[in-house]
Parts: structure tokens; C-alpha cells; sequence
């Protein structure tokens, strides 16, 4: 149950993020400046919690495992919030946000060539689902 809750307010954080992202882009911010300003608050916040939480744990890193995370940091945080806020700016938080959702998709893509891992049944039927999703929101005309 913990888990779950945990899950949805991390859903309704970016949830709500999508709107932010919308009234800054709005009100003249460029998707650069506001991911460069995003990712400056959230090392700040993240920075405090690491030293908070256990500074030791954070030094103890393998530098392999750093390796791996620093990738992560590359691609999730500069490269996918720019491109977040450049398609929110585009098509508005409604048609961004769902399509976004399909990183399931390129999780199970990924899985498959680089970790040889082997979909059931039912994750190719949410597949299935989220390629339909994004064919309705992206044959849609945007009003």
C-alpha cells in the first residue's frame, strides 16, 4: 500500500510539474532557461536530502555504480526535461503528458536488446495500449 501511495504522488507531482512547466512557458520563460532553472532547484533540494539522509551511504557509491547514475542524471534530468518542456510548449501539458507516459514503451524496447529480457503476455498488451494511446492524441488536432 505504501508503495502505491508513494507511486501516485510521484504521478501527481508530475502532474502538477506539467502545469508549472505551462504558465512558465506562458509567461515567457524558454524551455532552456526554465530547464536550466529546474535543474538548478532540484540539485539544491536533492543535495540537502542527500547530506540529510546519509552522506556516508553517498560516498560509499562504487565509482561504477556512479558511472551508471551519472548516465541516468545525462539523460533523464538535462536531456528529457528539456524535451518535456520544448513538447509541453508545443502541444500544451494535456497532449504532453500522456505521450511522456509512453516511456514504458522504450523500457520494454531496451530491455529486450540490451538486457535480453523477454516480455509476458500482458506487458505486450500494455504495449499494445500505449502505442493506441498515443496514435488517438497524436491523430488528434490540437484545438
Amino acid at each position: 500500500m505504501e508503495g502505491s501511495l508513494l507511486a501516485l504522488l510521484a504521478a501527481n507531482s508530475w502532474a502538477i510539474s506539467y502545469i508549472f512547466t505551462r504558465l512558465g512557458l506562458e509567461a515567457g520563460m524558454k524551455p532552456v532557461q526554465g530547464t536550466m532553472l529546474s535543474l538548478l532547484s532540484s540539485f539544491a533540494v536533492v543535495a540537502v536530502l542527500a547530506v540529510l539522509v546519509d552522506m556516508r551511504a553517498l560516498l560509499a557509491v562504487p565509482p561504477g555504480v556512479v558511472l551508471w547514475f551519472a548516465l541516468v542524471g545525462i539523460l533523464n534530468f538535462p536531456l528529457g526535461r528539456l524535451f518535456n518542456f520544448l513538447s509541453v510548449g508545443y502541444l500544451g501539458a494535456a497532449r504532453a503528458a500522456p505521450i511522456l507516459a509512453a516511456s514504458p514503451l522504450f523500457a520494454i524496447i531496451l530491455a529486450m536488446v540490451f538486457m535480453g529480457e523477454r516480455p509476458t503476455p500482458t506487458i505486450l498488451a500494455g504495449a499494445l495500449a500505449i502505442l493506441a494511446g498515443i496514435s488517438l492524441i497524436v491523430s488528434e488536432r490540437a484545438a
